[in-house]
């Protein structure tokens, strides 16, 4: 059986955390022991493929005034080996589950690298995979790099994080990745400029929106600046305060921003477009009273691209399957909404699946509406989900060809 679970950002603080991971580790466990237990398979491997940890949204990179997407040097690998030592302190009993599934059941773990846990494969990250690789069972040891993409001829299937298909987030060979610079410069910097300039601490429960832009889905910045809005809404005696300090920090991040793309250079220019018209935008926003606050209502929703990759992934498998014989399942995850999607690869051909993992963690989705307003309110739920591929031998014992352990929990006051 091949198990696939993605996009779990464990961070180096538990305040951070939006996963229950006694919940996880029992579903894990679940599954695995049907599976091993009531329908005798022998081998099992748990795909972790990628954004398991989160190494760009620390507060190291901005104490030590040190970036990711810069040459790396003795400071960055250190930076990266911390920040990993941290998130594996804070998640700690989670890990040591998922090294006891590896000890009671026959489960091998294989881990691909995401855009938040790249650095584990890279220069940076030599000291953190070391760690890695003796902390976990994992296919590979001793340092060796992760392999980008999984495949697995026995069961058709073919799988990478996803972040690949993903200009925002992405590398090449002279560009660095915006979505890095995001997550750092305003998503990492953004609620600590205005706990510092209102004197509360970062962890401050009113504040909270702030750390919570990452799990936004879409994540377009027009959701963003919505979010923003409805997050100021609530914050009651102090909202006053806080809309003149967001917007300087805001002026600020997007005067640094534009600073470093002139100095850096990204994979995608258009993301950084729209990234320095909604930092810009927003600011200039906020300083209107709270009735005008409408920036989201003028960001246009053109030119941002879908978050499903299935065209890129159909492409890829194409290309895979002059290789690797039948393939017949394409997965990635990245997106954190889970798709399953039939494509044709040759005309009248046998179908195979896009298989998007989703994620494991909370999810803010933006309402759509049916009038003539810009919606300003949010659904939130925590988004499970697992994914299993069981090859002919397995199908013998009356299980099917795949399996989505899907479960979606929310409340509606």
């Amino acid at each position: 059986m091949l198990l696939f679970l993605s996009d779990l950002h464990l961070t180096d603080t538990a305040d951070r955390s939006t996963i229950d991971l006694t919940r996880l580790a029992e579903a894990l466990e679940i599954q695995i022991r049907r599976a091993v237990e009531r329908k005798g398979i022998r081998e099992v491997k748990l795909v972790l493929l990628g954004d398991i940890f989160e190494l760009l949204k620390s507060r190291i990179w901005l104490d030590r005034n040190l970036r990711p997407w810069e040459v790396a040097t003795p400071d960055h690998v250190q930076a990266v080996d911390d920040v990993f030592a941290a998130i594996v302190q804070a998640n700690h009993s989670f890990l040591a589950d998922l090294r006891r599934l590896t000890e009671v059941f026959p489960v091998k773990l294989e881990y691909l690298p995401g855009n938040h846990d790249l650095y584990l494969n890279t220069e940076m990250g030599v000291s953190a995979r070391r760690r890695f690789q003796e902390l976990l069972p994992l296919s590979r040891t001793g340092g060796t790099p992760f392999e980008p993409v999984f495949l697995d001829p026995l069961y058709a299937a073919m799988a990478k994080h996803g972040h690949e298909w993903d200009p925002t987030n992405r590398y090449s060979e002279d560009a660095a990745a915006i979505g890095d610079a995001v997550v750092v410069e305003v998503l990492l910097r953004l609620p600590a400029l205005v706990a510092t300039a209102l004197e509360v601490p970062e962890t401050d429960p009113r504040l909270a929106f702030l750390h919570e832009l990452d799990n936004l889905r879409p994540q377009h910045p027009r959701a963003l600046a919505y979010w923003l809005l409805a997050g100021l809404d609530e914050l009651g005696p102090i909202a006053a305060g806080a809309r003149r300090v967001l917007d300087e920090g805001l002026q600020r991040i997007a005067r640094e921003l534009i600073d470093l793309t002139g100095r850096v250079r990204f994979e995608s220019t258009r993301e950084i477009r729209w990234w320095k018209k909604f930092l810009l935008q927003t600011a200039r926003a906020l300083l209107k009273k709270p009735g005008m606050l409408r920036l989201a209502v003028r960001l246009p929703w053109g030119g941002h691209r879908p978050s499903s990759y299935r065209q890129d992934a159909l492409r890829d498998l194409e290309d895979a399957l002059t290789f690797s014989g039948d393939l017949r399942f394409v997965l990635c995850g990245h997106t954190h909404l889970h798709e399953l999607v039939p494509m044709e690869i040759s005309r009248g051909g046998r179908p195979c699946l896009y298989i998007n993992t989703g994620t494991w963690r909370r999810v803010h989705r933006l309402a759509e509406v049916a009038f003539r307003r810009a919606p300003r309110t949010f659904s939130t739920w925590q988004e499970e989900c697992l994914v299993c591929l069981y090859n002919a031998d397995e199908r013998k014992s009356g299980l099917p060809s795949y399996e989505v352990l899907r479960f979606t929990s929310g409340r509606i006051d």
